[in-house]
């Protein structure tokens, strides 16, 4: 069979198993603001948004500069963009993670913290939002994620490995310019994000039951051990204690965001197949979802004030950027 006889067959075949389903759920466009447009912008990938503290602004990486990814602001209100800085240009700026995207403003709405690479190492860059001049972080880690500042503007928090076959999470201290794990065992944590009073950090986890070491039994051997189990979980940030919140580790869990006032966690899971945003009352442990959507969908911010201003990344073929109001 030919390639465009397989493609053909196996289009019909989907359209056999799905369309029944399709009118069950919903497009982005019925409950969201679509703000980016591949045809109109002549590119494809748009990824990673993050709407600034004060919500006038989302940041986002695209690759719509010519062929080269680099960090886009847009005005929420006009919808004018622009590119704040481009990566591709030199050693000293290599490349955007754009595989493993994060964009975290600081509370000033003024800088971002954005993963990358530079002379072959995996680094953070502090990027001035208004004139595109830019700084270095450089942990020495071998692969560098998530990255979240804190909401005092003193930390930011990431997830890196240091070469091994599991990733913790970091907390570097902005003026001290001292890193430190807050996380530090053999599971796998990713995807870091700060509660609105700097208190916790969540994160999305592999670690089931174990929450420190000391939980481990004795003949506990990490290659029998289910490292597709997702949860999430918070760990102080002044003590590294850790707390389960998610408890069904065999439903996909991909991104965490929570809500201004600290007591609703906003996140991603694939509890009906496809992944769509859920919260939960954080007291209650009460789960409900907020979309139905028909694509893939991921929050990756949300605003600092009353509207609570969700971005959302949906992944449709090419991915767009979208915003909704929904708590």
């Amino acid at each position: 069979m030919n390639v465009k006889d397989m493609s053909e067959r196996w289009a019909k075949e989907e359209k056999k198993y799905y369309f029944p389903d399709v009118g069950k759920y919903e497009y982005v466009e019925d409950y969201a603001k679509r703000l980016t447009n591949h045809q109109k912008d002549d590119n494809f990938y748009n990824t990673s948004p993050a709407v600034s503290p004060n919500g006038e602004l989302v940041a986002y990486i695209s690759d719509k500069g010519g062929g080269t990814f680099g960090v886009w602001v847009m005005n929420l209100k006009t919808k004018e963009s622009r590119e704040v800085v481009s990566s591709g240009r030199s050693t000293d700026f290599e490349e955007l993670n754009f595989l493993t995207p994060g964009i975290s403003w600081n509370p000033k709405g003024t800088k971002l913290a954005v993963g990358g690479k530079a002379a072959g190492q995996d680094v953070i860059y502090i990027v001035d939002a208004v004139s595109g001049d830019y700084e270095r972080i450089v942990p020495k880690m071998q692969t560098i994620g998530g990255v979240a500042w804190s909401p005092d503007g003193r930390k930011i928090a990431f997830d890196a490995d240091t070469g091994g076959k599991h990733t913790d999470i970091y907390l570097y201290d902005v003026f001290k310019k001292t890193t430190s794990k807050l996380t530090n065992d053999i599971f796998t944590d990713r995807s870091p994000v700060w509660s609105p009073d700097g208190t916790y950090v969540y994160f999305i986890s592999d670690r089931k039951q174990y929450l420190s070491v000391r939980d481990l039994p004795s003949d506990f051997d990490i290659a029998k051990h289910d490292v597709d189990a997702r949860d999430i979980y918070r760990a102080q940030a002044a003590t590294g204690e850790i707390e389960r919140i998610t408890t069904d580790p065999d439903v996909g869990k991909y991104s965490i965001a929570i809500a201004p006032k600290g007591n609703t966690m906003l996140y991603v899971a694939d509890y009906n197949g496809i992944s769509n945003l859920w919260k939960m009352d954080l007291e209650s442990k009460n789960r409900a979802p907020l979309t139905n959507s028909l694509h893939e969908v991921s929050p990756k911010s949300v605003t600092h004030t009353q509207r609570s201003l969700v971005s959302l990344q949906s992944h449709q073929n090419p991915n767009h950027i979208a915003t909704a109001t929904l708590m």
